[in-house]
């Protein structure tokens, strides 16, 4: 599973690893056949991606891109769609009717191909289609910057995203619930296990922040915590359109606040529509929304335990800030 002329390499996972997986997820499921994306240099994990990335990285890596697209780039759920819905109606002049039409085919999301275990015919028409679209593009992606094309960030402008890693867990856990796709019928405290272990669909979460954090000083990068934005939307709005080089009057602004308010936009996104691809009561697409609902679903024990591996991979990014430490809220556990 190797091909010399790219930064990464394709390795399997362990047996043990492979056992869990498959114990968990069904038979049928697109996230029980997983490899991981190791580093060539560093020899470090990447993320953890469907078999069906080792026929299509290519066409990722090799992507062209032009200098007005716009890129959010997250690990899974942090504030990805928010961001996202938030980027295409600053660049297409706030049309918040939009909001409820389906997103991906307004701002595509390249990862599509691999998450939906796509033949490489089907991701190379995937692409295709992409390149005709007009500009300019806002794309999402989930992937590190070591898996996209190696200009990105001196062409485009790129939109990064980071959140509490135990918020992003248990968002992902109900996102695993969620999709029939996914197949995936357990509790949290396995899904914990395997999210920390890096053995579920895009697993790394400090090897993407890792990822992120190396080129936050890029002056083509923005990059900010989802808890930022939920303090203040209307701030990281104006970022937003500062760093893409965007200007609305303050009524499109507004009108734009007020439609992406959770409870708003939990109503109108197209992402909560799609009932044929969810599972039945288990819950919504766009979910909660809230910073610090990992204490409904940790044990006291779990949160202990997690707050070392925290503090022990934010100390090997380099990580010292103590606002952004608090957004991670460790020995927060109430009682």
């Amino acid at each position: 599973m190797d091909d010399d002329q790219y930064p990464y390499f394709f390795e399997e996972l362990q047996d043990t690893e492979k056992a869990l997986v498959t114990e968990h997820f069904g038979e049928g499921s697109f996230c029980n056949d997983l490899v991981r994306v190791v580093d060539r240099e560093s020899k470090h994990h990447l993320q953890t991606l469907n078999r069906s990335y080792i026929h299509q990285h290519h066409l990722v890596y090799n992507m062209k891109i032009r200098e007005d697209d716009v890129w959010v780039v997250t690990y899974p759920k942090c504030g990805t769609t928010w961001t996202q819905e938030m980027t295409w109606n600053i660049m297409n002049g706030v049309k918040v009717d939009k909001i409820s039409e389906q997103l991906f085919e307004r701002s595509p999301f390249i990862d599509l191909t691999m998450i939906d275990n796509q033949t490489l015919q089907e991701a190379e028409e995937f692409f295709t289609k992409l390149e005709t679209m007009p500009s300019p593009r806002t794309i999402k992606s989930h992937y590190p910057f070591e898996l996209l094309n190696p200009q990105l960030l001196d062409t485009c402008k790129v939109i990064y995203v980071c959140r509490n890693v135990k918020d992003a867990c248990v968002s992902y856990f109900h996102h695993n619930r969620l999709f029939k796709s996914f197949e995936f019928d357990s509790n949290f405290e396995v899904f914990a296990k395997l999210y920390r272990q890096g053995t579920v669909l895009q697993g790394g979460y400090f090897e993407m922040l890792l990822s992120g954090w190396k080129r936050k000083d890029h002056p083509n990068m923005l990059f900010f915590w989802y808890e930022e934005m939920k303090q203040d939307q209307k701030f990281w709005m104006l970022q937003i359109m500062k760093h893409i080089g965007y200007q609305l009057e303050e009524e499109k602004i507004q009108e734009l606040g007020e439609a992406l308010k959770f409870d708003n936009f939990k109503k109108i996104s197209s992402m909560n529509k799609m009932i044929d691809r969810f599972n039945e009561n288990r819950g919504e697409f766009v979910r909660k929304g809230i910073v610090g609902d990992w204490v409904n679903h940790f044990t006291k024990e779990m949160s202990e335990d997690w707050d070392k591996y925290i503090a022990e991979n934010l100390d090997v990014i380099g990580i010292k800030d103590p606002k952004i430490e608090a957004f991670f809220q460790l020995d927060c556990f109430p009682g």
